[in-house]
């Protein structure tokens, strides 16, 4: 399945930015993001029976009514100045159009992971954003059949996963014509201030001793809403006083399975540690890291023809990611989906887990 860049340009917002609004500056906490990007692609399958000229016809909507939205996120217009602030000179985000030689629905019957990263306008990487890179980056990818895949990587320094949210809403209301307008919260830069790179500089030192830079494969692994009702209740029979949510369940369980394969494959009981990207420590222990864009609401973005059959990030194969990195996601009938990074070695342990294996279903259809 190839995918054809067929143009490339600029969306600017449809209104000037005001001077005195010229800079954005970055707060404290933006200094703490890890990642500079943050990829995510929605799925939209053909269900009206258009054509691929009618999709084509959507790709105008979508310019139109991104170039609007840009004028309300005014940040996401403009570029990466430096780690302190964001240059919103109105450049406009990089809006990519590519024809994907095959049907969303085949794909979506059976995903290939290699194919993934094909939907995103780059593929984003851990080294530092340069001053000058473009704060949004899109890529709308028509299918033949007339299914939709919208990818998009936007810079994580400004929009966290609720963020993120906010403003697909916002974009996703002014394509649709609905009348509800959505505005962004920009005033974390004055609450949190940056006066420095301090905790840049240690947040850096941190992360980047947590890369894996082996030969690492990504695996999903789909808990549906009855699994994940069973997990609770088997932590209820363990004598766990609070109901654990559905994040905690499953991260629970494949860490506990990741464990077992860590030691199965190094001959080792190391110690080890579950993080969730905040608690940043240190020390001769195994770290699994999750990251968890659950109950974001990305299954409810709508842009006027349907909302996503399924919502993914990129897949981390054969890149360099953290150690042991773990993201989960929404499923479209109330589960969770994990993709789960590990060594090569791990990961044929972990496929072979049998108490994982009766909880989750190892890369089933999303449809």
């Amino acid at each position: 399945m190839d995918v054809e860049i067929i143009s490339k340009e600029s969306i600017k917002p449809s209104s000037p930015t005001p001077n005195h609004l010229k800079t954005f500056n970055l707060c404290v906490l933006d200094q703490l993001i890890s990642t500079p990007y943050a990829p995510i692609i929605f799925y939209y399958p053909n269900n009206n029976g258009d054509n691929i000229f009618q999709a084509l016809q959507r790709s105008l909507v979508l310019k139109k009514s991104l170039s609007e939205t840009l004028t309300q996120f005014y940040p996401l217009a403009g570029t990466i100045k430096n780690n302190l602030s964001i240059d919103c000179n109105d450049v406009g985000a990089n809006y990519v159009l590519a024809l994907v030689h095959g049907r969303l629905d085949g794909f979506l019957r059976q995903p290939d992971h290699r194919l993934i990263n094909k939907f995103l306008p780059f593929i984003p990487s851990f080294d530092e954003s340069s001053a000058g890179a473009r704060v949004t980056n899109v890529q709308v990818n028509i299918f033949e059949c007339g299914g939709i895949a919208v990818g998009l990587c936007v810079s994580h320094k400004i929009l966290d996963g609720a963020g993120l949210h906010t403003f697909l809403k916002g974009w996703a209301n002014m394509a649709s014509g609905n009348e509800e307008v959505v505005y962004p919260n920009l005033t974390a830069p004055s609450i949190f201030p940056a006066k420095s790179l301090w905790l840049r500089d240690v947040a850096m030192v941190v992360y980047q001793s947590m890369l894996k830079e082996g030969r690492c494969t990504t695996r999903r692994f789909v808990f549906d809403p009855n699994a994940i009702a069973a997990l609770k209740a088997e932590a209820g029979t363990n004598g766990v006083q609070q109901q654990p949510t559905r994040v905690e369940v499953v991260s629970a369980l494949i860490w506990k399975c990741a464990i077992t394969a860590s030691k199965e494959a190094s001959g080792l009981d190391k110690t080890s540690r579950l993080t969730h990207f905040v608690n940043l420590q240190i020390g001769s222990v195994d770290i699994y890291n999750f990251t968890s864009w659950c109950n974001m609401g990305f299954y409810d973005i709508d842009f006027g023809w349907g909302k996503p059959s399924w919502v993914t990030g990129y897949v981390s194969d054969g890149i360099p990611v953290f150690l042991n990195l773990v993201s989960l996601m929404d499923t479209n009938n109330g589960g969770i989906e994990a993709w789960v990074n590990l060594n090569e070695e791990e990961m044929k342990i972990l496929l072979c887990n049998q108490e994982l294996l009766s909880y989750a279903s190892l890369d089933p259809s999303p449809i």
